[in-house]
Order: C-alpha cells, then structure tokens, then sequence
C-alpha cells in the first residue's frame, strides 16, 4: 500500500509548458505537411511515456534496510548504523539518490547520502556513526530515495516505511543529601492501620496461642518464664515517593516571548531522574505523574511509504508526526522493584511538551488513585493559583508534599507566599549543580 502526498495540480507549470510545445509542433508540421515532424513528437511522447513507466518500476524496486546498533544510550553516547540498500526489481537502475532522514543538530560520521547505480539484484551498504547530544525519543528515517530516467524527463522521491527509534536516557545527578527524609523517611516507618508486619522491629511479646507459627516463638522469654511466648511485631510499610512533573509548554516560555526555554525543561527532567534513580537506589516504591507527552505514544501510527514530484514535501511529510491530543496523565504506577528506576528515566527520555492538561487538572483527576502514604514531590515551572489550591487541598487530606520551583527565582518566592501557611516543603531548583544536596535552609515549611 502506497501513500501520496501529492498536493499541487495534477495538470501544473511544468505539463502545460510540454503540452503547448507539442501542440506548436503538431500545427507546424500540419501546416507544412512535414511527416518528419510528426513522427519525432509521436516518438518523442511515445520515450516521454516509456520513461515515466519505467522510473515508477525502478523506485518501487529500491529496498532499503537499516540496522542499529543500540536502541537505548546513555546521552552523549555513539551509535553505529548500517543501511543496505538493494535493487530487488528486474530493471537497472540507472541512478538513485538515497538519504536516511536523521535527528537535526546531532553530531554524524560516515556516509548517510549517496548516489548509486544499481544493477538488478545488487545493493551497497552506507556506514555512520551518530552522537545523541540530548535527551529524547529519536527519530532514523525513514530513507528518501530520489530517482529519474536517463532523458531527464521526470523525477520521483519516495520515503520506505522503515523507522528506528533510539531512546536517549537524562542525565541522572547524584544526591548526597535528601532533607525530606528527616521530616518524612523514605524508608520504612511505623503507622496507625496495619498494613503488614516488619519482623525487624520487635513490639514485644505476648504468651502463646494456639495458631501461632513456631518460627514467632520467643524462646529466651519462654525459657525464662516456663511458659510460651510469642513475638509481637510493630505493623509497618513502605513510604517512597511519587513525582510529579508539571511539562506544560506555557510554563516553560521565556518571560515575554514565545520559544520555550529549553534548558529549564531539561532541568525539570534532570531533576524528576535524580530523585526517582535516588529513591529507586534505595529500595523504595516510586512512580511518576507527569501531564507531558509520551513520544513512543506517537510513534505508533502506522506508517506508509510515501511517493511524490517535490523533495521538500517528501521529506518534511516522513519526518512529521501526527501529535497525540490525550488529555489523560502519563503515569509510571507507584511501586517497589528493580526494574521501576529504569521504567521511570525511559518514560522521562520520551517524554515532551504539552500544550493540553494543566499540572492542577491532572492531580485532580488521579487524587483518588494516590496513596497518603508516600510523599508526593511535585516539580513545576511555576505555581498557578489553580496549583496552589490544589497542592494546599491535597495537604489539608492528608498527602505529604514538598514542591520543587524549576529556575524561577520571582515564581519561587510567589510560591512561598501562596504555600507557606500550608507548611508545603518548597525547593529552589536553580541548576543541576544544585541537585547534589538540598540544604535545610532553602526550605520553607
């Protein structure tokens, strides 16, 4: 199955300029009765038509297939691709031009364009080597292939169907020092309702009963006393933490203009990655919320090969992609285990501005999903009044929250003055040196 992108006429500049030569040479040679004449235009579109048929054979011939080397990296890291591509039709092909569309402003070696002859089963083989400079979901390819007839007749593009993706995980910081578990450990701690029971920490003992599991006996109390005792255990649970990240596009703008300040929401990532990889290292429970984009989401649409007259239609149609409208959160569940660090720096690589579900919205939608009691670690660009009585609402039920302001020195003192009388904990995030420890004096609460 094909697709075209073909928008201009049909019928445009370059047809009507042939057709109206034809049309002169066809009354020129009537009116003087030159046969010649005649029959050099009838060849003339009878080669014009061969040439045409023949190019469509021959693009519908090209196969590329690409391989690479890693699909995940670390960012600042090298991959190595492989694009082989093979005349698989009966024709030859007399000249084709291929190029694999890649990530702009990344560092590239090697050969990713070529032009190439190609004989009926023959195929050549392009090397390159990419830099992935920056956090994100990457796009390869697909290949635009251009091709035409030896007259210089016509000239058609088209794009395969291939694409690879490789994700670029965010730079993780180290945290030295984590202030939030002086007021709220992260680690297990002992609670009102009975979750379940820590055998680690002893409550005391109590006399036999019959049901009672022989591996609870106390045996020195038993021995002492000369009758059964059993130990009784303080009911305890994991606490942890869910992050949520605010990556609405507004609150990303530089003051005044309208290109979003890339760095900022970066930062805003960097920070989101250091805390779950920290909390993650010490064996809690940790999930993410974020009202961003998911990239991978995106991705899925099917895609087709893609046939047109203009390179630049071609080539900006392959790299387009459609944009997700979801309004639902982006969530990692809250959870234990080794694999949920990961799960939430992949879901961060992917994820990318929203211009759709403020950061209020989404906590109150997922308010009733949340658990009081792990803490809630909100990272925003800003604090709306809408946020501000959401996260005061969230703290008044009972949630434990500490919010962390992202570069925003006039918002970080805005914030404070909105959530102070809340006793909500309040960073301020100014760069990622200043991950690597939360001093006790940049808090309010």
């Amino acid at each position: 199955m094909k697709k075209s992108i073909e928008k201009k006429p049909a019928f445009g500049r370059r047809n009507l300029t042939w057709f109206a030569g034809a049309a002169a040479l066809l009354l020129f040679a009537y009116a003087t009765g030159s046969g010649l004449v005649v029959y050099f235009l009838y060849a003339t579109l009878l080669i014009m038509a061969l040439s045409r048929l023949i190019v469509e054979i021959c693009l519908r011939g090209l196969e590329c297939l690409r391989e690479v080397s890693r699909m995940e990296i670390p960012i600042g890291e090298r991959v190595e691709v492989i694009l082989t591509v093979r005349n698989k039709g009966f024709l030859p092909i007399p000249w084709a031009f291929v190029e694999d569309l890649l990530p702009q402003k990344m560092p590239i070696t090697g050969e990713y364009t070529r032009l190439l002859t190609l004989m009926p089963g023959q195929e050549e083989k392009l090397l390159y080597q990419i830099v992935f400079n920056r956090r994100g979901y990457h796009q390869i390819g697909p290949v635009l292939t251009e091709t035409g007839d030896i007259f210089g007749f016509f000239r058609r593009y088209k794009t395969g169907s291939a694409k690879d993706y490789v994700i670029v995980y965010p730079s993780v910081e180290s945290i030295t020092e984590y202030d939030i578990a002086a007021r709220r450990p992260l680690g297990t701690v002992k609670i009102t309702n009975r979750i379940f029971e820590d055998p680690a920490r002893i409550l005391g003992v109590r006399e036999y009963a019959p049901g009672d599991p022989f591996n609870r006996i106390h045996w020195k109390t038993s021995a002492r006393t000369g009758v059964l005792h059993t130990k009784v255990y303080e009911p305890s649970k994991v606490i942890g933490a869910t992050i949520v990240l605010d990556f609405h596009e507004d609150g990303y703008r530089k003051t005044g203009s309208v290109p979003i300040s890339r760095d900022r929401g970066e930062l805003a990532v960097i920070t989101a990655a250091s805390l779950a990889n920290y909390i993650a290292e010490a064996n809690e429970q940790v999930g993410l919320i974020t009202n961003g984009r998911d990239l991978a989401e995106e991705a899925r649409w099917e895609s087709l090969p893609l046939f047109g007259k203009f390179r630049e239609q071609v080539a900006q149609s392959a790299r387009r992609r459609e944009k997700s409208t979801a309004l639902a959160p982006f969530m990692i569940p809250t959870r234990k285990g080794s694999e949920q660090g990961r799960l939430i720096l992949e879901a961060l690589a992917r994820l990318d501005y929203t211009d759709g579900s403020s950061i209020d919205r989404i906590l109150s939608y997922v308010i009733q999903q949340l658990s009081r009691d792990s803490s809630i670690l909100v990272i925003v660009p800003e604090v709306s009044d809408a946020t501000a009585v959401t996260l005061s609402v969230m703290k008044e039920a009972g949630f434990s929250i500490y919010l962390f302001m992202i570069d925003n020195e006039a918002g970080y003192f805005e914030a404070v003055d909105k959530l102070v009388s809340k006793s909500i904990d309040i960073y301020h995030i100014k760069d990622v040196e200043g991950l690597a420890k939360f001093a006790t004096q940049d808090i309010y609460y």
